[in-house]
């Protein structure tokens, strides 16, 4: 039961995190792929600026959530007359997980997708 809800928010923010930050990362090279492309010629620019970005934004998500959802220090709250599972106890017990969580994992690639489409959109116009 507990287990289970742990189980579900890792996949659920996980997949989340994964697909957003790959967005970003997609919508920068993009920019890079049309008007640096001669940056991706050498093996060091392929392996630097397509490789590895996207091996962190693959490798992240789950180091990340794993750590904070199954080992983090603190006292997990579960009602058992419920169906639904609350939020992951470093949601609630930190000020500044919930900062991080909020606008790094959440908010901020949102707008980097919008801001580097839209800026590659004026950039070509």
């Amino acid at each position: 039961t507990l287990g289970y809800c742990y189980f579900l928010y890792m996949v659920d923010y996980v997949i989340y995190l994964i697909g957003a930050l790959l967005m970003v990362w997609i919508s920068l090279e993009r920019h890079l792929l049309i008007f640096n492309d001669a940056i991706y010629n050498t093996r060091t620019g392929r392996i630097t600026l397509h490789y590895l970005p996207i091996v962190f934004c693959i490798v992240y998500p789950p180091v990340y959530y794993t750590y904070f959802i199954l080992f983090y220090p603190c006292e997990s709250y579960y009602d058992m007359n419920t169906l639904s599972c609350f939020a992951a106890c470093f949601l609630w017990t930190s000020k500044v997980m919930v900062f991080y969580e909020l606008f790094v994992n959440g908010f901020a690639p949102v707008c980097l997708v919008a801001f580097f489409s839209v800026s590659l959109l004026v950039r070509v116009i």
